[in-house]
């Protein structure tokens, strides 16, 4: 058999069968060995991935599964954001964000008389936000229900909802069901 390994001075120096690695190399397409080829780098990044999908959508259905999918009732949401603002870093509560907006890579937060910038998606703000406080209204905004007056649901036209500031912001259709839903239960958390 041959040497796999010796010490000389502060290195390791391994040597090997070429036999034994090509043995190897095909049967752990997942594994790279040096030196590889692209065809051999692109079967082992397939490999991966395939790994990689199969265990999110085994997670997705664990979590569908247990009833999961949606936040846990009593889990920790977000509680303040840092914003920078005029060379300044501020504290925004919050339950103090009446609105938000979003503006290519940024989300403007509107707050009482202010607003403010920050570098996030809606999509990934969202997940950290209480559903049961702040709902997505339209593809660009999301509104905080406690400074929600009241929602327009005409059965004809167009759909809005009218902050207690008086601000109306456009409502997507497809929230008309969840609304009537809202709406029917006698008490809203």
């Amino acid at each position: 058999m041959p040497e796999t390994g010796s010490l000389r001075g502060s290195s390791l120096c391994l040597s090997h069968d070429p036999s034994a690695v090509s043995e190897f190399a095909s049967t752990a397409i997942d594994f790279l060995i040096k030196p590889f080829d692209a065809e051999r780098f692109e079967a082992a990044l397939d490999v991966a991935t395939a790994e990689i999908t199969r265990i999110r959508t085994e997670r997705t259905a664990e979590e569908r599964s247990n009833g999961r999918e949606q936040k846990i009732p009593g889990q920790h949401f977000l509680k303040r954001l840092a914003v920078e603002a005029n060379e300044k870093i501020v504290l925004v509560k919050i339950d103090d964000i009446r609105w938000m907006q979003a503006s290519g890579n940024h989300i403007r937060l509107h707050v009482a008389n202010a607003s403010y910038l920050i570098r996030h998606s809606l999509k990934n703000l969202q997940e950290l936000l209480d559903p049961t406080r702040f709902l997505r209204v339209h593809r660009n905004a999301i509104v905080n229900l406690d400074h929600v007056q009241e929602f327009h649901l005409p059965k004809n036209g167009n759909m809005f909802v009218k902050l207690n500031d008086g601000m109306c912001l456009p409502l997507r259709k497809g929230n008309r069901v969840f609304l009537r839903k809202l709406l029917k239960r006698p008490f809203i958390a």
